[in-house]
């Protein structure tokens, strides 16, 4: 205990587990990301994910790397790539 402060830690050894509660259950839902880059657009399929805590919704992880990956292609000309991913578009400016 350090002096005079009143405060004692302990450390101790062991396995920490966290069990999700049934209110904690994830649930994902479809939902289509639009990416833009320059001229193009693409639509790219992705799950959101819904917990109870604060940090949703959210993109998993593999989710997250195939819209990298989309907005990757897309910046470097990779069209044939891109579009193994997502929907891609060809953007037009209109003259009004």
């Amino acid at each position: 205990m350090a002096r005079g402060t009143g405060v004692c830690v302990t450390a101790r050894f062991g396995t920490v587990e966290r069990r999700l509660s049934e209110e904690e259950i994830m649930n994902t839902h479809h939902h289509t990301k639009l990416v833009h880059e320059g001229r193009y657009a693409a639509e790219v399929e992705v799950d959101l994910i819904d917990t109870d805590t604060g940090w949703s919704p959210y993109l998993s992880l593999s989710d997250a790397q195939k819209l990298d990956e989309v907005r990757k292609a897309l910046r470097g000309g990779d069209l044939k790539r891109a579009s193994q991913l997502a929907r891609v578009f060809q953007l037009l400016p209109v003259n009004v």
